[in-house]
């Protein structure tokens, strides 16, 4: 199953990415660089974005994503997607948000992303996201390390974003496993 805004609640999606930028403070305002998704699926997304906040930046999308992170000190992410598992195996700064009505979960995965909500990396509305990222941006590095959110960024990456030298090994024995030997 694949869980995504359709139709109108496009619109939500957009006004939710405003009610962020309004929330953070200047300072974090100034700092901010839109990467908008490389499809645009007709919804015109950088005159939208550069219409409803044109004092944001946005990123041309010439440098890849990881070297342009290495310019960055926090990622913020604004839907499900592989994005913030990236950063997560990287070990990177990160706070994501999104609507829950619009980016529904499996059952079995609430947990993991419930533990990503307790630690304040996950946020449910622009608003919290923006209060969170107003806190820390100074050092967004010291917040990140904390144990609380070291761990449950690892145990989400154990579930979802496995990062292990021996990947190999774990592949061939979920062939087994499906196949059979």
């Amino acid at each position: 199953m694949y869980s995504i805004p359709i139709g109108p609640q496009m619109l939500t999606y957009f006004e939710e990415q405003k009610r962020f930028v309004d929330g953070v403070s200047e300072p974090v305002r100034d700092l901010l660089l839109i990467r908008p998704y490389m499809r645009d699926f007709g919804w015109n997304d950088r005159l939208r974005l550069k219409n409803m906040m044109p004092s944001i930046k946005q990123d041309n999308e010439k440098k890849p994503f990881l070297e342009k992170l290495k310019e960055s000190r926090l990622f913020i992410g604004t839907y499900n997607s592989t994005t913030y598992l990236e950063t997560f195996a990287a070990d990177f700064p990160t706070i994501i948000f999104w609507n829950p009505l619009y980016w529904e979960l499996r059952e079995e995965a609430e947990p993991y992303f419930k533990l990503l909500h307790d630690a304040g990396i996950l946020h449910y509305s622009p608003e919290s996201a923006a209060k969170k990222v107003n806190d820390i941006f100074h050092d967004p590095m010291s917040w990140w390390m904390l144990d609380n959110v070291q761990r449950a960024k690892n145990i989400f990456c154990e579930r979802f974003a496995l990062t292990d030298n021996k990947w190999i090994n774990f592949w061939k024995e979920e062939l087994k496993r499906v196949v059979g030997d």
